[in-house]
């Protein structure tokens, strides 16, 4: 077995009021069909959901079914922690999340998005290091751009 540290991070400003992006981001439920690899989300409790989330590393698949709890809901910071496990790989994660806003203007918001934790199992020992870094590198900057989409498809809709 192999253990790898994993930390994702990406920030863009969206062409959105601070109230808007909150208003989108504060809902999981708006926010998970833009995570690559997310599957599927239930709503088990207020802050605690659990997910189902698929990663290509190399040749190698891996279906995560993962507790997530939000830890924190400011008004201008999100934050949680998830831990779950693909017994296919006999792979394990423990991730920990935030994301912050903040008002550029009235009318454009900056977000921080950090996704860091540990992989650990078979699937590092598959994918390796570096391969699982590209895909982590590559999965961020789909988030952050499928992201920027959805809040600015929002401009002018009351949330």
């Amino acid at each position: 077995m192999g253990t790898h540290r994993l930390r994702m991070t990406q920030q863009f400003v969206a062409s959105v009021p601070l109230a808007t992006a909150h208003g989108f981001v504060a809902d999981p439920l708006n926010v998970a069909p833009l995570m690559p690899g997310l599957d599927r989300i239930e709503a088990r409790g207020p802050n605690d959901y659990e997910v189902i989330a698929s990663a290509q590393i190399v040749t190698h698949s891996a279906l995560f079914r993962i507790n997530v709890e939000l830890t924190e809901t400011g008004p201008t910071r999100l934050a949680g922690r998830a831990a779950g496990e693909d017994a296919t790989k006999d792979t394990r994660i423990e991730l920990a999340g935030s994301l912050d806003l903040a008002s550029e203007t009235p009318d454009r918001t900056r977000i921080a998005f950090a996704l860091e934790g540990v992989v650990d199992g078979d699937l590092v020992l598959f994918g390796s290091g570096p391969a699982i870094d590209f895909q982590a590198r590559h999965m961020a900057r789909q988030f952050a751009h499928d992201l920027r989409r959805a809040l600015e498809s929002l401009e002018g809709r009351p949330m």
